[in-house]
């Protein structure tokens, strides 16, 4: 997997943060749904699946995002499929790193090995 995301970022040609700052075209920003989750209080494991148990879970969840923006039409895929409600969860690191609301700010430690951004 490594290799892999090392990979796509050589061929991407764009710039990444914490490297790179907020507000340039095509920079990439690394993101963690179950870490953003985490943050906004909200269930952060368990919602992955098709059983019953998902489903509820991946319902909370939802609940939880609704004040935050509006899904719409799209609210019941995010309910059937865990992977579209994580594209959602992940949307909002690249706006945390252009609008200053980052939960942790980088540290000295993130010029050796990246960091990844939560939404405060």
């Amino acid at each position: 997997m490594t290799s892999a995301s090392l990979t796509m970022l050589q061929k991407a040609n764009c710039p990444v943060w914490p490297w790179n700052k907020g507000g340039e075209v095509g920079l990439l920003v690394e993101a963690f749904p179950m870490a953003q989750l985490y943050r906004w209080n909200l269930p952060h494991e368990g919602y992955n699946g098709r059983g019953d148990h998902a489903f509820k879970v991946r319902e909370k969840i939802i609940s939880g995002i609704l004040p935050l923006i509006d899904l719409g039409e799209f609210q019941a895929a995010l309910i059937e499929n865990a992977d579209a409600l994580d594209a959602v969860i992940c949307a909002f690191a690249p706006i945390a790193v252009n609008t200053g609301k980052i939960a942790v700010f980088p540290d000295k430690v993130a010029i050796l090995e990246g960091w990844i951004a939560i939404h405060a």
